[in-house]
C-alpha cells in the first residue's frame, strides 16, 4: 500500500525562521549589553563618589597630593572616572560637593559628593535619557 503525503519543500524554511525570531535574538542580546554598560558606569560612579568624599574628608589620597579645594576634589573625581569608566564621562560641572549633616540616617559632620553623568545615551530609547548619579559620604575627622 502506498501512502499519499504530500511532498513539502524546506529549501528555505532556515531563512524564515531565522527571519522570524533573529531580530528578537539581536534586540535581547543588545538590550544585555546596554544593561550590562549602565550597570558598569554606575558601579563606577558609586566607587568614584566615595573614593572623592573620602579625598576631600581627609584632605589627601593615594598619589594625588592634597584635596583641599573645590577644584582639586572636582579633578579627583574627573581623573577617577576617566582612569575606571571612561574618558569624558564626567565634567566639573556634575560633580556637586557638600557639608551635611547626616549620611543616609547616622547623624554627624560628613563630606558628601554627587556626581552625575549624562554621557550614557547608547540606543535603546527609555534607557538613553536617563542620567546616571551616585552619592558618596565619609565621615570628616
Amino acid at each position: 500500500m502506498t501512502r499519499f503525503f504530500p511532498r513539502h519543500d524546506i529549501k528555505g524554511s532556515t531563512a524564515v525562521e531565522t527571519a522570524i525570531v533573529g531580530w528578537m535574538m539581536c534586540m535581547t542580546i543588545f538590550f544585555i549589553i546596554e544593561i550590562s554598560l549602565m550597570a558598569w558606569m554606575q558601579a563606577g560612579l558609586e566607587l568614584a563618589s566615595v573614593m572623592t568624599a573620602r579625598c576631600a574628608a581627609i584632605g589627601a589620597t593615594y598619589g594625588t597630593g592634597s584635596c583641599t579645594s573645590n577644584a582639586t576634589i572636582s579633578g579627583y573625581a574627573i581623573s577617577l572616572m576617566n582612569a575606571w569608566v571612561m574618558p569624558a564621562a564626567l565634567t566639573a560641572n556634575n560633580v556637586i560637593l557638600t557639608s551635611p549633616t547626616t549620611c543616609g540616617s547616622a547623624p554627624g559632620n560628613y563630606y558628601s559628593v554627587k556626581l552625575t553623568s549624562a554621557s550614557f545615551s547608547f540606543g535603546i530609547p527609555p534607557l538613553s535619557s536617563n542620567a546616571l548619579s551616585a552619592t558618596g559620604c565619609f565621615p570628616m575627622p
